[in-house]
């Protein structure tokens, strides 16, 4: 189904929307403090930079990341460890290994934030309209050390691989496919890139372990083209045209624990739109779902 509805986005949405992915990363961020915290039996011991981020995230919803915001958005990183490592110097008796797994996965959290971080200065540099090269060496091992990131904080509970061999239940397979045009590069915006990677984030979020997570780009003479497909919960039929509006969940996916703000596809749709390009949701409920985009070279 193509989608076609029009969107209704204020300002603030906007930038939600635009800083997407810098939010999710804070958001995360502040659970792990909290599960840091109640390993630690001391609900003040993070209370400090629990309140930076906390600060941040409300920032990064109101307005665009200008300069200053970056400078504070950066001073978070040495802020933030210094916290975590002076606090677990010696963690209560039976937590060492639990409390070594959450600050691992809190510094690759922070690095995270920096190359989110780093994405959004680039954009503000060159214009949010620019678009950009990248090889697919370059995108493939950027978006699958994201999927190992997610894999880190998930603690165990599943592993993401990229051989079908090593599948089983409790893992994931991801197979990205990333091809060149004739010179060997891609081009897209920053922003797209961001789509992207939250639109595999989507999938991995609402399949089960055990589920397949494909993702494939392909640029003819005239557009660009992104697919993500999955085997998860999919989407109810009369939901796949409103999952869009801004903070629309599924009906079955409403129990579902999620860190985001609930606008992932709000935020494909939107920035697709804005390029002058069209988007298409297929799904099944419990079955699959595939997303594709297609963006005309001109913008």
């Amino acid at each position: 189904m193509e989608i076609t509805r029009q969107l209704k986005v204020d300002e603030q949405h906007g930038h939600m929307l635009n800083n997407h992915s810098v939010l999710n990363v804070l958001n995360v961020l502040q659970y792990n403090f909290l599960c840091l915290s109640e390993l630690l039996q001391d609900e003040k011991i993070l209370l400090n930079s629990y309140g930076s981020v906390q600060e941040l995230a409300l920032l990064v919803k109101k307005q665009a990341i200008g300069e200053q915001d970056a400078e504070k958005i950066a001073e978070l990183h040495s802020k933030v460890l210094t916290d975590v490592y002076s606090t677990t110097t010696k963690p209560p008796e039976g937590t060492e290994r639990q409390v070594r797994e959450i600050v691992e996965a809190i510094e690759k959290i922070v690095s995270i934030l920096d190359i989110r971080l780093d994405e959004i200065v680039r954009r503000n540099e060159l214009g949010p309209s620019s678009w950009i090269d990248f090889s697919p060496t370059e995108l493939y091992d950027d978006f699958m050390a994201f999927l190992k990131a997610v894999e880190q904080n998930s603690r165990g509970v599943y592993k993401i691989v990229e051989n079908i061999a090593l599948k089983n239940r409790y893992n994931y397979f991801v197979d990205l496919q990333f091809d060149a045009a004739s010179d060997g590069l891609i081009r897209m915006p920053l922003l797209v890139k961001d789509v992207l990677r939250d639109l595999i984030a989507n999938a991995r979020k609402y399949t089960d372990p055990g589920g397949n997570i494909l993702s494939g780009i392909y640029q003819d003479q005239e557009h660009l083209w992104i697919v993500v497909e999955d085997n998860g919960r999919g989407i109810p039929e009369d939901s796949i045209e409103s999952v869009v509006n801004f903070g629309m969940r599924a009906a079955n996916v409403l129990h579902k624990k999620s860190y985001g703000g609930g606008f992932g596809l709000t935020k494909a749709y939107f920035i697709t739109k804005q390029f002058g390009g069209r988007m298409w949701i297929e799904s099944e409920e419990n079955s699959y779902t595939r997303v594709t985009l297609q963006i005309p070279f001109e913008y």
